[in-house]
């Protein structure tokens, strides 16, 4: 109540732009203040505008902001999350992101914004949308998922960290109409999460998936050596 009834930088309240007048509250008021009135909407929008305008130019003269040029590919990154250094790979779908691969994974350094999915999943054999990194998964199913792929000697995939970008946990429920975290891709194909990895890696049916992939399972190599 006393947020809504409160007046904001632009001098209306929350309710006076939602509804056209003020909320009676505990503080005595005019009843004229309680009319029906829509407030100026095109001064108010160009208020909010010029407001944004200057935040954005006093934050980038504060912080000494300034516009970068693009990363090329060949190019060394540093990844201060993961705290690895990488290689930019190509320019990714979305504005002002990359793949970047290292040693163990590829990652999707990626701006907020409508994320391609269907070409995302396409990029790698096996891509997994996760909570962390593999090298420090933030969850443990997105653990399992990690350890699974490993115990198979799937080291090489697309990793995606949910967790760095809200757009793209929420967009890729949405692509798979999967409501849960992490997400496992083959082939651009969506095969489930955790549950659905762990029962294929119990029943042998993912050493056959990782097969079609044109990936032998380590598990493979581990059997071949005790029988000899």
């Amino acid at each position: 109540m006393t947020y809504r009834a409160t007046p904001l930088g632009s001098g209306y309240s929350p309710a006076q732009l939602l509804m056209g007048r003020q909320l009676r509250t505990t503080i005595p008021q005019l009843p004229t203040s309680l009319l029906p009135r829509w407030p100026n909407i095109r001064g108010f929008r160009q208020s909010e505008k010029w407001a944004k305008e200057n935040q954005q130019r006093n934050y980038n003269q504060r912080h000494r902001a300034r516009p970068l040029p693009p990363l090329q590919p060949g190019q060394n990154v540093w990844l201060p999350r993961e705290k690895i250094q990488g290689t930019v790979m190509q320019p990714a779908t979305t504005p002002r992101s990359y793949i970047i691969h290292t040693d163990e994974v590829r990652f999707l350094c990626a701006a907020a914004g409508q994320k391609d999915f269907a070409e995302i999943v396409k990029k790698d054999k096996v891509v997994v949308f996760m909570k962390g990194t593999p090298a420090q998964p933030m969850c443990g199913f997105s653990n399992a998922v990690v350890q699974i792929l490993r115990m198979h000697g799937v080291d090489d995939y697309g990793a995606y960290n949910v967790l760095d970008d809200q757009d793209l946990r929420e967009g890729v429920k949405t692509f798979s109409n999967w409501p849960t975290i992490p997400q496992v891709f083959f082939n651009g194909e969506f095969v489930g999460g955790c549950d659905i990895l762990l029962q294929m890696h119990q029943n042998g049916d993912l050493v056959e998936e990782l097969h079609k992939l044109g990936i032998r399972s380590a598990l493979l190599d581990e059997k071949d050596g005790k029988s000899k």
